[in-house]
């Protein structure tokens, strides 16, 4: 018999995973279908529009010829296991697990304690999407999602055990199943059972004799106690590692560096990201993060919406959307920097909505519109969700894209002066500077070329008074970039920049502020988690 007695802080741990599900995720490399840039006025995206014009990319650009030549470097087989960053899940095991499957996990964890099946039994068949209600699950781009149940009660139950192996062998789950304990003999019980059973033994000490004493397929351990000596002698015996506690994107990073097979974390959307490890030095600048909150609401009119444009009003953040069906009206989301939505707007435009900018000085909430236009609502109507469409100011940018359309895809605020730029794909864009201290009459006061598919702009002055200008570069399902060029009124084009860092796919708008640098991510919007590689829910704040 094999027993290891578990100290006061694994077993806390333990038993703060007595959520009904929480879930992990095995994450390597699919495709997704993007849309990037500007609508026309039916809604369909006419940025990424094909030769032909006809306002659509065809499917063969969209997805399983648009890989990028980065993706050879995915750390396929690191899985992810924890708690969504969303808080509100905590209290919905049966939503927990369809956020873990909606964003592109490969493992749901669910916990058993005091016999109880009826949980079990719902969520295996929501695993298969058999759970009256919820058949019609979004699919993940791994549709084979499997499912680690853990034991939790700390005495052997032979009758439950039976119990859950013939459910899961009756739901024809057998080998897409791990059984995880911190009771060997719960385990070894299971083994018994059935030999082919893959186990997985949560241990709070380590010595050289637990292999010998406790075989087992998988070893959870201690983020913060598992160490390169250890993860060899495991690996040596051919079977795998899982930290626990990985719950700081520091905790994610050592747990990798050193070659454990999965971590167990608070926070699997930045692990998501950070088992990429071609991400690294992008991820080492991250200063912290917030879930988009409406990502897992129960409000299904957010199914439909991609997010595009980011603006920070120094109280709230804002961030816009277009519906991807074409069907709704674009609206915008306030949110805290805590990550509680406060409420949404409808801002009454079918336009793309690529872009957001406050104007502090004029008390404006800048938009893209319609057909290349740039609207201006009242920040206060906006604010308090009064607002109902009666825009103070709309003025046509005068930009086309590489398809001929009128266009803008994006916009920025520096200095009061309000930045409109292209998206262009195959040639380079254009990005004006307005003079918006009459906001009833901007007035246009240099245009310059800028590299092709970018989809946000920033500035920022350095401690020696010099300049530099941020851009969002990306397109489809590549990777994308973040460009930074000196600025200055003397030049006319932008296409050598001083520095090229490497981000997650489907970057979009960004802005400079005291806090540091916000990034906004459209891969984790509903429409796109299906087949995106790289799906992110969250805004980033980088140190700058």
């Amino acid at each position: 018999m094999c027993f290891l007695r578990m100290n006061n802080r694994i077993r806390a741990f333990v038993l703060a995973l007595n959520l009904s599900i929480s879930f992990c995720g095995v994450y390597g490399c699919s495709s997704r279908q993007a849309e990037t840039g500007a609508a026309d006025n039916n809604g369909i995206n006419t940025e990424a529009a094909t030769d032909d014009n006809t306002g659509e990319a065809s499917d063969s650009e969209n997805g399983e010829d648009a890989t990028s030549a980065e993706e050879a470097d995915n750390t396929e087989q690191i899985a992810v296991i924890g708690y969504h960053g969303y808080p509100t899940l905590e209290e919905d095991g049966l939503n927990s697990l369809l956020a873990a499957k909606d964003l592109g996990d490969d493992y749901v964890w669910i916990g058993v304690q005091d016999g109880k099946l009826e949980s079990l039994q719902d969520s295996i068949k929501l695993v298969k999407g058999e759970l009256e209600g919820y058949e019609s699950i979004r699919s993940t781009a791994r549709p084979e999602l499997k499912v680690c149940i853990e034991f939790e009660d700390t005495e052997t139950d032979e009758e439950l055990l039976t119990k859950v192996i013939n459910l899961v062998s009756e739901e024809g789950m057998s080998d897409r199943v791990i059984y995880a304990s911190a009771q060997y003999d719960s385990l070894q019980s299971i083994k018994d059972m059935n030999s082919n059973s893959q186990i997985l033994y949560i241990v709070s000490t380590w010595t050289k004799d637990v292999i010998s004493e406790c075989p087992a397929d998988y070893y959870g351990i201690s983020s913060d106690f598992v160490s390169q000596d250890i993860l060899d002698q495991i690996h040596n015996s051919g079977s795998k590692v899982f930290a626990l506690e990985a719950d700081t994107l520091a905790s994610i990073r050592d747990a990798i560096a050193i070659g454990v097979d999965g971590v167990v974390t608070g926070d699997s959307g930045i692990a998501i990201v950070a088992v990429n490890t071609r991400f690294d030095e992008f991820l080492s600048n991250l200063e912290s993060t917030v879930t988009l909150p409406w990502l897992y609401s129960d409000d299904e009119t957010d199914d439909d919406f991609v997010v595009q444009g980011f603006t920070d009003t120094g109280d709230v953040l804002v961030v816009s959307a277009y519906d991807k069906k074409g069907e709704k009206t674009s609206i915008v989301y306030l949110f805290t920097r805590e990550g509680e939505l406060l409420h949404r707007v409808d801002m009454q435009t079918m336009a793309h909505a690529g872009g957001l900018a406050f104007d502090e000085r004029n008390d404006l909430l800048w938009i893209t519109g319609e057909n290349g236009h740039v609207l201006a609502a009242p920040w206060k109507e906006v604010l308090d969700g009064s607002f109902a469409g009666d825009y103070v100011t709309d003025f046509d940018g005068e930009l086309v894209n590489h398809g001929g359309s009128h266009v803008a895809s994006f916009i920025g605020m520096y200095d009061g002066d309000l930045y409109v730029g292209s998206y262009c794909i195959g040639q380079s864009g254009k990005l004006r500077k307005y003079d918006v201290s009459d906001s009833s009459n901007p007035v246009m006061v240099k245009e310059v070329d800028i590299p092709d598919c970018i989809q946000g702009v920033t500035f920022y002055r350095d401690d020696e008074d010099k300049e530099f200008m941020i851009l969002s570069q990306s397109h489809e399902v590549d990777d994308a970039h973040l460009l930074t060029f000196e600025y200055g009124e003397d030049i006319d084009s932008y296409d050598e920049p001083l520095r090229s860092e490497l981000m997650p796919e489907g970057s979009e708008n960004l802005q400079m502020t005291d806090e540091g640098l916000y990034i906004l991510f459209e891969s984790g919007s509903k429409p796109y988690r299906e087949t995106a590689r790289v799906p992110n829910d969250k805004l980033y704040l980088m140190k700058r």
